[in-house]
């Protein structure tokens, strides 16, 4: 009986130790950000970002939103390269292949990068 009660508690404290620390990291997302931005990060901070393809751009040119974690506020519009840029596909909507937002650069998961080459200072006022 002694066993049984030693293994039950082992058991119910695993699953209390899983229980707090397996918690969706996404935070809310803020009004500001689309709908189909994606949320690159963790429990420690990250940022939104919707990338999209435009056509007439060269195929190592992709469009970039980024939005900071919590207030949502715009860090970057603009256009990405990817570096090298002979290998410029990069999956589009799937974020697991992206690392993080540095300020100028977001880093892949392969090990490319997507370099900022507009400049945008998110602290100008509008208008």
């Amino acid at each position: 009986m002694f066993r049984f009660k030693t293994i039950a508690f082992f058991l119910s404290f695993l699953l209390f130790l899983v229980a707090c620390t397996s918690n969706n990291a996404t935070p809310p997302r803020p009004k500001s950000v689309p709908n189909d931005a994606m949320w690159i990060g963790g429990v420690d901070g990250g940022a939104w970002i919707l990338l999209k393809k435009n056509q007439s751009d060269p195929e190592y040119i992709y469009r970039a939103e980024v939005y900071g974690d919590q207030a949502g506020n715009q860090w970057y519009i603009g256009r990405l390269e990817v570096i090298p840029n002979s290998q410029p596909s990069v999956p589009l909507g799937r974020a697991g292949a992206y690392g993080v937002w540095d300020g100028d650069r977001l880093l892949l998961e392969d090990g490319r990068v997507m370099r900022a080459i507009d400049s945008f200072d998110p602290f100008k006022e509008e208008g």
